[in-house]
């Protein structure tokens, strides 16, 4: 492409017009030189090859136009470059931030000046000088315990239970800028937008840090030359370059100076996209956890490099500095310590001010010894902007733009003696049915010359990125309207051209095209193997090729609130999913579901709320988008707990308030002031219990405190298969197949050689009677697909396996150490699939399911784990239904959460403590609530919002 003309010099004779016409020559002699002997020029047939042949070499001529004027449209179809910004090395070569470096540059790209947009100004700055990402410590990890015996999930850790810890924190220490300290609201805002779209799959900020500032009254005197004119540029100069002496900014470079540099594409573009200059190096990694060194002693070669600065007789600290956050280095004169949560802010909140003083700390003395000063505006006036690099979009400029489609008929070069420049109207009847043969003849010939110019014209469309549609072939009629040889086809013209239409159409060169274009970014087309409707499978990789650099650039990206880029990757490779690639998808219908198993984690509770909590108020508000939500006002309350945190309503009925009645595991969407709001409409206990919530509010019988158990681990209820054989042998009378049933899904979890236990109990919400024998078994193999297991009894069991039809009776559930110890929040993805993707006629489920696994393992990062759950139709559509609450209401816990908790069979809601003291007998209202009035009705959400008890329904 820069070289345009080095493809003519190499093709140029084989193009030429008598090269071409020799090569015909020679076909003609072989094929028929017995029967056509007369090829001199005046014979028709040579006079028609060397027309086709001039034909042939012009459209040869233009392939070899330089590739940049090929690609460039006409002028009215121009619009932002030959390829579109976002496929620019700027876009294609850069990726959302992953390590810490990486989130370092993009927190230091940060700017006033973007948030908000309309009232950005000209004295703007960026929001930090320096940052630190580091790994949250061990002792300071989030903490859960489980406790085995009651199988449930605590925030109170007691002697039996297992201690548990969420990876994957970390924590952001921040040094703002000056202009940030004076307006640290926006800031945070801006903060908390970037750190929820740039945030890595498994991955979190638990904890921001705002560094402290200390002040640090250097005292410096300083010796002038004798020349020196512009004092106040001195005092500028001085500060600037001391401030960044103690407190370095990041240095940042244009596109262009650092190329002029030597440095190549790879190495400039590397990192995350910055806006205001690429960050080549970054600052030192200040440890702020231990404190900051600061050492002047190179600090005098510093300012001995600014012009007019002779001489520097004094350099020290002042004596007023604060002994608790500063403390001089032992054996190091030159040193000292700022306290740790600190940063060294020169010359306190307003230096220049400070500098402007008779007795200010920075003394400058002129010519005879004289101590001199300048006012505090020329010292501003003085002081160098900050730089403001702007990295403007780097794409490939269009060409010249040739009208390379236009195509001129042979037949209107051929000489007049063929009569094909004459109107049929004006030929006699026998010389208008020659005339017309010889068009016809021509035809053939005509249209394909016709369409190798419009394909050359297509190439455009035919190499873009963003592409749409299936016309893939040059098919243009060869002659304009009206024209003589347009006349002469007018009868069947139509039908031809319709032809020539539906034959420009061809899907799968289109789908060849695609692919050709992934290979530029180390991908291809996924293979036609679901039966997805052929328009849908055009359309995820055409949409697949369109993001390709959005996708890759946020390729370890996740939001609470969007198909992530993963997602829409994994589907892309396996051929599903147009709905992922359409502007607002709905989240219901999607052909795959990816949930990161942290985002369904409440937030760690205050401690200080672990007790019964007595409210000032309660009272039941609607906001802007009609959902309900219960306040609960306290004073003291607002500024020490968090949206995400779960807590419990406890409520005492009865005259002497004997009867407790708990809501539990009821979110905080919304804290202000002492305020906390409690989203009725995420809750369907919260909402249908509202009345009695706020009965007992005004009857000063309403209390909360934090839910500390907040998730109760599951439990399976036992149902044999039918079939109890393996490979056509009746399995040994201490085996069973188990299979999963409408009231429990497959277990996620299983592995091979994992210990259950098996209870006696009452129903499926794991009430298990006192002393009752059990049944230990260990896993010996099972199929997700069909969702059944076999299990094996093991020897330490007091009990047989339970008859047939008796099997409902029991319930089980995984048990053991390694289970116990196990982590299933941190780096771990559940990846919930429709069954009858893999159930085609005549395909191995088991093959296919091997082949999503690797598709979905492959687009993976590699510490992330991935579990997969095979649904049904019905189960996955009413997952689609319930993920699509989840996503919509963006908060990490209430009924959706707890239902896709659920059906991951991570664990419920908590019914309360074990025993039949917990479940309550449905009065006869509640009765019809959940069976009907004909009792033909199963309503498991008023069993769940009544806490009833009953015996699980037969399926």
């Amino acid at each position: 492409m820069s070289n345009p003309d080095t493809l003519f010099h190499l093709v140029k004779e084989d193009i030429h017009f008598d090269t071409l016409l020799n090569q015909a020559h020679q076909v003609v002699e072989n094929q028929s030189g017995k029967l056509w002997t007369d090829t001199a020029e005046h014979d028709p047939g040579v006079t028609m090859l060397e027309g086709f042949s001039y034909g042939a070499s012009d459209l040869a001529y233009r392939h070899t136009l330089p590739l940049q004027d090929l690609l460039t449209p006409a002028v009215s179809e121009q619009r932002e470059g030959v390829f579109p910004r976002e496929f620019g090395p700027h876009r294609a070569l850069t990726c959302g931030p992953i390590t810490a470096d990486d989130y370092r540059k993009a927190l230091l790209d940060l700017h006033s000046n973007d948030w908000p947009v309309e009232n950005a100004s000209d004295d703007g700055d960026f929001l930090f000088r320096n940052v630190q990402w580091v790994r949250e410590p061990e002792n300071e990890r989030y903490t859960y315990w489980y406790d085995a015996e009651k199988r449930e999930y605590s925030f109170i850790g007691t002697d039996d239970a297992t201690k548990l810890t969420l990876r994957g924190n970390y924590w952001l220490y921040l040094e703002p800028t000056r202009q940030t300290q004076r307006d640290l609201a926006a800031t945070k805002e801006q903060l908390s937008v970037f750190l929820t779209e740039n945030r890595n799959i498994g991955e979190s900020v638990s904890q921001i840090i705002w560094l402290e500032p200390v002040d640090f009254p250097l005292l410096l005197d300083i010796e002038l030359e004798d020349d020196t004119q512009n004092i106040a540029s001195i005092f500028a100069s001085v500060y600037s370059a001391v401030e960044q002496f103690l407190m370095p900014r990041a240095l940042r470079y244009s596109t262009e100076s650092l190329q002029q540099q030597g440095m190549n594409n790879d190495d400039i573009f590397e990192g995350p996209q910055l806006k205001y200059g690429w960050i080549p190096k970054l600052a030192a990694d200040r440890d702020y956890t231990q404190g900051v060194t600061l050492n002047l002693s190179r600090l005098a070669n510093v300012l001995l490099d600014i012009d007019g600065i002779k001489n520097i007789t004094r350099m020290g600290l002042g004596g007023d500095y604060d002994k608790n956050k500063i403390t001089p280095v032992v054996d190091d004169t030159w040193s000292w310590k700022i306290a740790a949560g600190g940063y060294p802010q020169l010359w306190g909140a307003d230096p220049v001010h400070l500098l402007a003083q008779q007795d200010g700390p920075l003394r400058v003395i002129a010519k005879g010894g004289i101590s001199v000063t300048v006012r505090e505006q020329d010292i501003i006036n003085c002081l160098p902007p900050v730089e403001m690099i702007q990295n403007a979009p780097v794409t490939l400029h269009y060409g010249q733009h040739r009208d390379v489609g236009s195509y001129h008929p042979v037949s209107d070069t051929l000489p007049p003696c063929y009569e094909l420049q004459h109107s049929l109207q004006t030929l006699a009847d026998p010389d208008c049915s020659r005339v017309l043969a010889l068009h016809q003849f021509m035809l053939p010939f005509e249209q394909l010359l016709a369409n190798g110019c419009q394909q050359l014209a297509m190439l455009p469309q035919l190499l873009a990125f963003q592409r749409s549609g299936t016309q893939v072939w040059g098919t243009q009629w060869p002659f304009k309207a009206g024209s003589v040889n347009d006349e002469a086809h007018q009868v069947y013209a139509a039908g031809v051209k319709e032809w020539l239409r539906d034959i420009a159409q061809d899907t799968d060169q289109e789908l060849n095209i695609i692919n050709y274009l992934l290979g530029y970014f180390a991908t291809q087309r996924a293979p036609h193997t679901f039966t997805t409707e052929a328009n849908d499978f055009l359309a995820v990789q055409q949409g697949y090729l369109a993001q390709q650099t959005e996708l890759t650039y946020h390729r370890d990206n996740i939001c609470i609130d969007q198909v992530s880029p993963l997602q829409k990757r994994i589907a892309a490779r396996m051929g599903l999913g147009g709905e992922l690639f359409k502007p607002q998808p709905d989240l219901s219908r999607l052909p795959f579901y990816l949930i990161e198993h942290r985002a369904l984690l409440p937030i760690k509770p205050n401690d200080r709320f672990d007790d019964e909590q007595q409210p000032d108020s309660v009272q039941v508000q609607d906001d802007e988008n009609g959902q309900s939500h219960l306040i609960i006002t306290q004073t003291g309350i607002g500024d020490k707990l968090t949206p995400g945190q779960v807590v419990n309503l406890v409520l005492y009925e009865g005259e002497a308030g004997e009867n407790k009645f708990i809501l539990r595991g009821q979110m905080i969407v919304k804290t202000q002031v002492d305020s906390v709001w409690l989203n009725m409409s995420n809750s369907a206990q919260l909402e249908y219990n509202s009345a009695r919530v706020m009965s007992a509010a005004e009857a000063g019988k309403l209390r909360w405190q934090n839910s500390l158990v907040w998730l109760e681990d599951m439990s399976y209820r036992l149902a044999y298969t039918s079939d109890q054989t393996q490979d056509g042998v009746k399995l040994p009378d201490n085996q069973r197949r188990l299979t999963r049933t409408a009231q429990t899904p497959f277990p996620a979890m299983i592995r091979v050689g994992t210990e259950i236990t098996l209870t006696n109990n009452l129903g499926l919400v794991s009430i298990t009677r006192e002393v009752t024998p059990e049944l230990y078994a260990k896993v010996i193999s099972f199929d997700r697909i069909q969702g059944t297991l076999i299990i094996e009894r093991l020897e330490t069991s007091t009990l047989d396996f339970p008859l047939p039809g008796d099997d409902w009776r029991y319930s089980w559930y995984f048990s053991g150490d390694e289970y116990e110890r196990t982590d299933r929040f941190s780096f771990v993805i559940s990846v919930v699939v429709n069954s009858e993707l893999i159930t085609m006629p005549g395909v191995d489920p088991y093959k296919l399911e091997e082949w999503v696994k690797d598709i979905i393992l492959t687009e993976f990062p590699a510490h992330i784990s991935m579990i997969i759950h095979w649904m049904d139709s019905d189960q996955f559509l009413n997952f689609g239904s319930t993920y699509q609450r989840w996503k919509n209401n963006g908060n990490p816990l209430g009924d959706a959460s707890y239902s896709i908790l659920e059906a991951l069979t991570l664990g419920r809601l908590p019914s309360g403590l074990a025993g039949i003291g917990t479940m309550r007998i449905a009065t006869p209202a509640q009765g019809i609530e959940v069976i009907g009035s004909s009792g033909t009705e199963w309503n498991t959400d008023k069993i769940i919002q009544n806490e009833l008890f009953y015996v699980p329904k037969e399926s």
